[in-house]
């Protein structure tokens, strides 16, 4: 029910989608919406928490998996362009779309998107810590900065994609971002990272 909830309100948005309209498509009635959730508000801030926890479980498997920092980057990165090419799930990301439509009126939802932004960052920084710490990154690598960079990558080719679903060029920009990342691992000068400008 709640990933059925997830589908709508990702590809409808939060005020276009009625309730009934919602519940009529996900089987659910109005009273039992009250029981388990509370209100609209509160059935959509589940669901995007919903969504958060399951794209998190993705990406720290992929982390997992892989053999070294740049294919794990590598791999989130191809994940993200397969989710955005399949034709069962919405293009995009809900993350977004919250951000887009919810984050200037509703602060539950501000909270939530900021969360998963730290979350984001926490998860590079910690994967480009332990490179460093091994060896595959220079000393000099910033994480904190590559991690940012990593994750507005992400960001970045999932609203792409929501516009210009073209694999071809979605690959052609996560090449692209690996590349930066990849030269930047290896490089001994300590400057070489996203301009903070």
């Amino acid at each position: 029910m709640l990933d059925r909830a997830v589908i709508e309100f990702w590809s409808h948005g939060y005020s276009a989608l009625g309730l009934d309209e919602l519940l009529g498509r996900i089987g659910l009635s109005r009273a039992s919406m009250y029981r388990t959730f509370g209100s609209k508000a509160d059935f959509y801030a589940e669901a995007l928490d919903r969504y958060r926890h399951t794209e998190g479980d993705k990406f720290r498997a992929c982390l997992a998996d892989a053999e070294s920092s740049v294919d794990a980057v590598r791999q989130v990165f191809d994940l993200i362009i397969e989710q955005s090419l399949d034709g069962d799930r919405p293009h995009g990301c809900f993350v977004v779309a919250a951000t887009s439509e919810r984050t200037g009126t509703d602060d539950r939802t501000a909270t939530q998107v900021d969360e998963q932004l730290g979350i984001l960052y926490r998860l590079f920084e910690t994967l480009f810590d332990y490179s460093v710490e091994t060896g595959e990154f220079h000393p000099d690598f910033d994480t904190i900065r590559w991690a940012k960079f990593v994750v507005a990558a992400i960001q970045g080719i999932r609203v792409i994609a929501t516009a210009q679903p073209d694999e071809a060029t979605l690959h052609d920009i996560a090449a692209a971002n690996i590349t930066a990342l990849a030269s930047a691992a290896i490089t001994t000068d300590a400057t070489a990272r996203p301009s903070a400008d």
